[in-house]
């Protein structure tokens, strides 16, 4: 049996699952099937043995349970997870608000750079500040030139 190229690039843990897929479940289109849940694979831990990954691969796709939807699960089970060490953690719980402060701001100044990329005219509230400087255009640049 030939490799192809993208299989000769995997590690003897993908491979093991690979191969699991192949003679276990006989797959033949095993290494299709983990290039569609590649991702999947790559979010997991590798506590279990590959083995047990390719049972899990396996049941999976029985279930008809797409890579999207398995991604998406991952995602908010990792979110209910930091958003409950952050309940416990109330020092984190201020920094997370800290960020999402400063998420606001960075939104807002990235509205004010794109009107000014699209030569909007400036309203005169239009100031920048950073490194101790309010930077606010003339009252001359808020009207467009004659």
């Amino acid at each position: 049996m030939t490799l192809s190229n993208f299989e000769q690039n995997l590690d003897r843990y993908e491979k093991g699952i690979i191969e699991t897929l192949r003679n276990k479940y006989g797959m033949g289109d095993a290494l299709d099937k983990f290039l569609e849940y590649h991702d999947v694979m790559k979010r997991l831990d590798r506590f279990e043995s590959p083995e047990q990954k390719a049972d899990i691969l396996a049941k999976a796709i029985q279930k008809g349970i797409k890579p999207d939807d398995w991604l998406r699960h991952i995602e908010k089970m990792e979110r209910a997870r930091r958003d409950l060490y952050v309940e416990e953690n109330p020092l984190l719980a201020q920094q997370e608000k800290e960020i999402r402060r400063l998420q606001g701001q960075v939104t807002k100044l990235q509205k004010m750079v794109q009107s000014a990329i699209r030569n909007e005219p400036f309203r005169t509230s239009f100031c920048i500040r950073g490194k101790g400087k309010r930077i606010c255009p003339r009252s001359s640049y808020s009207k467009p030139p004659i």
